[in-house]
Formats: C-alpha cells, sequence, structure tokens
C-alpha cells in the first residue's frame, strides 16, 4: 500500500541524529500511511542501517544517491522523484518534528485536500520563527504578497505530489547556497491552496550538525547567484507584479541588506563583489518596478547608493545608511502612505502584534474546548 504522506529525508553523514528525524516522522502514525523516505548521500545504505535498527520495516526506505556535489539539492530532488505519496515533505536529518505530528497533519489533510500545508517552525533555543506571518486570523488560501509567504524559504512544508510535479523547477545543485530559491518563489507564487495551521505540533529546526553542507562563507557573486538565475526565468517574470514586488523587498532585506550589514569587515569585499552588488540592484529594480517605495527610508537610501554609477561610492556608505535606527528612517516607507503594508517598514510590527494577541486568545479557547471535552 503506497502511503499518504511521505518524507524526503537527506543525509550525507552518519554522524546525523538521523533516527531521530526518522521517529519524529513515523511517531504514532498509522500503519502503512507515513513513511521516511531516506536519501544516503554520498553514503552506503549499509553505513545508516544501523541508525534504524529497530524501526518498522515498512516505515522507511534507503536509496542511495551520488552526484559529487556538496549539497542537499540533487539528493532532494531524487527523493522528490522517487516519492509515491500523495503529499510531499522535506526534512534535513538534523531536524524533527514535535509528538503526534503525522498523526496530527494527517487528519488535516484528509479533511480539506489543501495543496500546502504549512507548519509552525521553532529555533534551536525555542523561540518561535515567525514565516510566514499572515494577515489576522487568516490561515487558509494564503497569498504570497499579503501573508509573508516569501520568508518560509528551505520548503519546510507538506506539498501535495501532484503540485510539485507542475514545477518547473526544483533545487538547484549548482548553487553553494540559496539551491531552493527559485522553488521557493514558484511554489509560493503558484496559486495552489496554501493552508497554516499553527495548532499543528513544529517543526524544530536545529543546530545540531557541525557540518553543516551550507556552513561555509560566500563571495557576494555566489550568494546572489540564485537571484540572478530568477530574475531571468521567463514564468518568474510573468508573476503578478505585486507578487515580484514583495519577493524583491524580502531579497532586499533578507538576501542582501542583512549580510551587508553584519559583516565583520568590508577588507575581503573583492571588486567583482562590489560590481555583482551593483548588478544585481539594477536587475532587481527592473524585474519589480516601484519595489523600493515599499522600503524603509534608511533602506532605500542604501539600496540607491548600492545601485550608483558613482565609483567612489563605498560599501561603508551603504552599510552607514543602512544601519541608521532613527525612526522617522526606520519605520517610515520611502513612500509614506505604503508604510503599514505588508512589505511596508511597519506594516510587519503591527501584524506581529496583533497576531500575537490571536494566538494567545485561539490557544486559551484551544485548551478550555479541550479541557470541556475531557471532562
Amino acid at each position: 500500500m503506497k502511503p499518504l504522506m511521505e518524507f524526503v529525508i537527506p543525509v550525507h553523514s552518519v554522524s546525523r541524529p538521523l533516527r531521530r528525524a526518522v521517529e519524529s516522522c513515523i511517531a504514532s502514525a498509522p500503519q502503512g500511511l507515513v513513511r521516511a523516505l531516506i536519501i544516503a548521500h554520498e553514503i552506503s545504505a549499509a553505513s545508516i542501517a544501523p541508525l534504524l535498527d529497530g524501526l518498522p520495516k515498512d516505515s522507511y526506505r534507503v536509496l542511495e544517491f551520488s552526484d559529487g556535489i556538496p549539497s542537499s539539492a540533487g539528493p532532494a530532488n531524487f527523493g522528490f522523484a522517487n516519492a509515491d505519496a500523495e503529499y510531499v515533505a522535506k526534512l534535513d536529518s538534523d531536524d524533527f518534528f514535535s509528538g503526534r505530528f503525522s498523526t496530527s497533519a494527517l487528519e488535516r489533510l484528509r479533511k480539506h485536500r489543501w495543496d500546502v500545508e504549512v507548519y509552525p517552525l521553532l529555533g534551536d533555543s525555542g523561540q518561535t520563527i515567525l514565516a510566514p506571518l499572515p494577515r489576522l486570523a487568516r490561515r487558509r488560501n494564503l497569498r504570497p504578497e499579503r501573508d509573508r509567504l516569501f520568508y518560509r524559504t528551505g520548503q519546510r512544508a507538506i506539498m501535495s505530489a501532484d503540485l510539485l510535479n507542475r514545477a518547473p523547477v526544483l533545487f538547484r545543485p549548482g548553487f553553494r547556497t540559496g539551491e531552493d530559491f527559485a522553488l521557493s518563489f514558484w511554489l509560493w507564487s503558484s496559486g495552489a491552496s496554501i493552508f497554516f495551521d499553527d495548532f499543528l505540533p513544529a517543526y524544530h529546526v536545529t543546530d545540531d550538525a557541525t557540518d553543516r553542507l551550507t556552513a561555509d562563507t560566500y563571495s557576494w557573486r555566489e550568494l546572489l547567484a540564485p537571484l540572478f538565475e530568477m530574475v531571468t526565468m521567463p514564468w518568474a517574470c510573468e508573476r503578478p507584479l505585486a507578487v515580484r514586488r514583495a519577493m524583491v523587498v524580502k531579497s532586499l532585506r533578507v538576501t542582501i541588506f542583512s549580510p551587508l550589514k553584519r559583516m565583520n569587515s568590508l577588507a575581503q569585499v573583492t571588486p567583482d563583489d562590489r560590481e555583482a552588488l551593483k548588478e544585481i540592484a539594477a536587475r532587481l529594480r527592473a524585474f519589480a518596478p516601484g519595489s523600493e517605495r515599499y522600503l524603509s527610508r534608511s533602506e532605500a537610501n542604501g539600496l540607491d547608493l548600492l545601485g550608483s554609477d558613482d565609483n567612489d561610492v563605498s560599501l561603508a556608505l551603504v552599510r552607514r545608511h543602512l544601519n541608521d535606527t532613527t525612526l522617522r528612517m526606520t519605520r517610515i516607507a520611502k513612500n509614506p502612505f505604503l508604510t503599514f503594508t505588508p512589505e511596508g517598514p511597519s506594516g510587519r510590527v503591527v501584524d506581529y502584534l496583533l497576531n500575537r494577541a490571536r494566538t494567545r486568545i485561539a490557544r486559551i479557547s484551544h485548551r478550555r474546548s479541550s479541557r470541556t471535552i475531557l471532562g
């Protein structure tokens, strides 16, 4: 019997806590309905067999894969191609789900048949990761430009296999980082029915592994490669302007501005790095005209300088603008009328406060309902 849900777990080292990941997928799940598909990347299936000893044989299968590329993209794609369940999800081998995750997720998928079901995320210290951060009380039929779906990276969601089979692009093995960038853009902007269930047991994003494949430093050209590719893809360029703007604003803040501000020193930045940053600023403006209007004043000033033709403009000056923390520069959009929109500099703060209040009220109500049923 084919499972209803299958978790693709790439693993490239026997030192990973693979058993914990697998057990978190199959724990308490009805027999035969959930399975882990483990992709042994550049290692043998026999080498990880001891890690799985004692688990029900029909709850997992192991396939070997080799492509010579130190990236989880290849084995993830191979896993998706070989999964035969109605719903699939990717799980990193050092991450895990809470409690009765699969049982709860199956219950909802059987009832609603969403194309994509998004679950809560917890960081290594137990903090909630607010990605996505939807509109108040909005949980079904989420939209990327309204509900901040683009901030949800790594395909951490349960996806319909039929939907995934229609994707024009999957993970990109040739990139040293950002291999999921194009797939994320396609998935969240595909028009699929997307449901965010923040009452599901959470996915724990851990820092257990000391050999994460992405734990490295990159040149700016390498870091920006997925963005350069995305803005040339015909299907991406055909997405509605509002959707493209949301992606560009997120990319500027997360992929460019945040690393720039965190850099300990600009001494290692090469002329090619500076040219790559200038090029991407122009490409993103052309890909989604008007995106800069949603940025804070400090971000907009930084973007202008980043794309300047003046060779005397330094990244130090760009960083000085990005690090301007005065309220009028950080909380007001370049177009003030866009300040409180979802991608505006103050829109996220408002939605965070509203959603935190809603979640507290909902959880109190949920606990009271549970006590009534048990009583």
